[in-house]
């Protein structure tokens, strides 16, 4: 005897009813349809023969990879060929200039919402304790020179820089270039405008001591 079922009504769900069945087929239909399926080609679950499956395989590993129509393949290709010395240093040439413009920047900094982090927010809550009104936070560009922007900038009338290096960002593995090299480089760059800049490394803010009278030493020398 086959049990029946109101229409709509799912033998096999938890309540009974699962939405979009109309019709109920009984066990009875449903193994017959299974059996009429077996060797149907168009039919969703067929399975290939294991010579098919190797047929298909060859097949397969010899068919060049197409990219279809709306694809322009020889677009692709020119672009991977190899440019001259001289058209590489005119794309590093352009790069620089691009940085350089200070609204580029400033621009590039605001797309990227980019905020103090932790240490430079501790330092500018150490430089107004220690140095009240001396030193401002720039490094969400405020002030740029030629393409670089400095942490801490003196508001006194003093031209001095703070620059706080990271161990991480600051790294040969990130700007390239060792860690004496790189600071030397920022300190060389922001002397062309008359700045003297002091670097900060991040071991040094373990000892509070050192570090505030490196820094006051460094805001005093040469008044």
């Amino acid at each position: 005897m086959i049990k029946k079922y109101k229409i709509g009504m799912n033998p096999n769900s938890r309540n009974g009813f699962k939405k979009g069945h109309k019709d109920l087929v009984s066990l009875k239909s449903r193994k017959k349809i299974a059996l009429k399926m077996i060797g149907n080609k168009n039919a969703l679950g067929y399975r290939h023969t294991e010579k098919a499956k190797r047929k298909i395989k060859r097949c397969s590993e010899s068919r060049q990879p197409t990219l279809g129509k709306h694809w322009k393949v020889k677009d692709t290709f020119k672009m991977k060929k190899s440019k001259s010395e001289e058209h590489k240093k005119n794309i590093s040439k352009a790069r620089i200039e691009w940085w350089q413009n200070s609204e580029n920047y400033r621009r590039m900094f605001k797309a990227f919402a980019i905020k103090p982090t932790r240490p430079e927010i501790f330092l500018t809550k150490f430089l107004n304790k220690i140095l009240p009104r001396e030193y401002k936070y720039t490094g969400d560009a405020q002030f740029i020179l030629r393409g670089k922007c400095p942490d801490f900038l003196n508001i006194n009338g003093k031209k001095k820089l703070i620059e706080y290096n990271s161990r991480y960002f600051h790294s040969k593995e990130i700007t390239g270039e060792t860690t004496k090299m790189h600071e030397q480089n920022r300190i060389n760059h922001f002397k062309k405008f008359g700045f003297d800049t002091l670097i900060l490394r991040e071991n040094e803010l373990k000892n509070l001591k050192k570090l505030k009278n490196k820094i006051i030493t460094f805001n005093y020398a040469s008044d």
